[in-house]
């Protein structure tokens, strides 16, 4: 507004006076626009541009933090890869990673026992070798926590090298039908030979000597129970200097014992399974034959002994052995000898009662099983 009343003021007056006032008034306007844009520069600005200004710088610094933190970074990480493989070549050098290797080897990783009659005391072997020049110290023991079906599956495949348990023998995979027993009772049957003692234990250390080999004798001691079950366990040899851990599975079949005889019977007075036999009192020696029959899976040995508890009756057993072969009968022959006694025999008298007891003793099996004869003399 100045600048145009100025103009009109001047208009009377000279053009070119005129024009030097205009010229004038923008440089000033170019002057004050000038100004204006320092003083923004100085700080005087609004809000939003000083807040934006500030964030930037902040973004500038943080960048340059974080490319100095991931510069220390790695530069720590490469020290340590360097540190690490001067000491790997270190170590290497010095043999110090030669520990790491098993320096232990079995002669087998597996021991069977097969099929056995309760009572029995088996045994069977394997080898430790050292093969380094360094002595071993062993602590070995027995281990049954890895023992379940599926485990014992796997290694009875392994050992008669069959794909499943389906293609074992049927006396071996029938054991397979039931949970394997893993209570203490069962691992308590297995021992191992002191090298040093000759003493059974189930715990033993021992120290193998540079290029060495060791024996082992592991005993199965069967209890004398008349039942079906499958015995399995790991022997564990562990070096105990540097933590390795060897093992060798061990399993067994016990068999039952299954004699009948067909013609016993049960006496509730003897509280006992008896075979009622008739004899002639006029007969002095009269022949008893006997069905046996052997329902198990394993031929059966055995032998007779009579029991002699009457004078006047007496048994005359085979002296060879009887064999029953699995799922079989057999007829045991027995020739009785019958000694009145002298004393006048009354008429209408009651027959004579006698009771013989005949024990039966197998063969590799601590298990007896015994006969019961009820004798009636006429």
């Amino acid at each position: 507004m100045k600048a145009k009343k100025l103009q009109c003021k001047k208009s009377d007056g000279d053009p070119q006076n005129i024009s030097n006032e205009n010229s004038h008034v923008a440089k000033d306007v170019v002057n004050k626009e000038e100004t204006t844009e320092d003083e923004a520069k100085a700080g005087q600005l609004p809000e939003d541009i000083q807040q934006k200004s500030l964030l930037q710088n902040f973004e500038e610094q943080e960048s340059d933090m974080l490319n100095q933190d991931l510069a220390e970074t790695l530069q720590l990480d490469k020290q340590e890869v360097l540190e690490d493989d001067a000491n790997f070549n270190s170590d290497k050098s010095i043999g110090k990673f030669s520990k790491i290797v098993n320096k232990l080897e079995l002669s087998t990783n597996s021991l069977s026992y097969e099929r056995f009659f309760p009572g029995r005391v088996l045994g069977n072997t394997f080898v430790a070798k050292n093969n380094s020049s360094e002595l071993i110290k062993l602590a070995i023991s027995f281990d049954n926590s890895k023992i379940n079906n599926h485990y014992v599956a796997d290694k009875l495949c392994e050992h008669y090298s069959c794909d499943s348990v389906n293609e074992m023998e049927d006396p071996y995979s029938k054991h397979m039908l039931q949970e394997v027993d893993t209570t203490k009772e069962v691992l308590d049957v297995w021992h191992l030979e002191d090298p040093y003692t000759k003493k059974l234990s189930q715990f033993v250390e021992f120290e193998l000597e540079p290029n060495s080999e060791q024996e082992f004798i592991i005993v199965l001691k069967s209890p004398a129970n008349n039942q079906q079950i499958m015995y399995a366990a790991d022997v564990v040899l562990h070096q105990i200097e540097n933590g390795f851990k060897d093992s060798v599975f061990c399993f067994g079949f016990l068999e039952q014992l299954k004699i009948s005889i067909p013609k016993e019977m049960y006496n509730t007075k003897l509280n006992a399974r008896i075979v009622k036999i008739v004899l002639q009192r006029k007969q002095k020696a009269q022949s008893i034959k006997l069905l046996l029959e052997n329902k198990g899976d394993m031929s059966v040995i055995t032998n007779f002994q009579s029991i002699e508890l009457e004078e006047n009756l007496q048994f005359c057993l085979p002296k060879n052995k009887l064999s029953l072969e699995p799922k079989s009968k057999a007829l045991l022959e027995i020739k009785a000898l019958y000694k009145p006694i002298n004393q006048p025999r009354q008429q209408n008298a009651k027959p004579e009662v006698i009771h013989k007891l005949v024990v039966s003793k197998v063969k590799d099996c601590e298990l007896k099983f015994s006969i019961v004869f009820e004798i009636t003399i006429l």
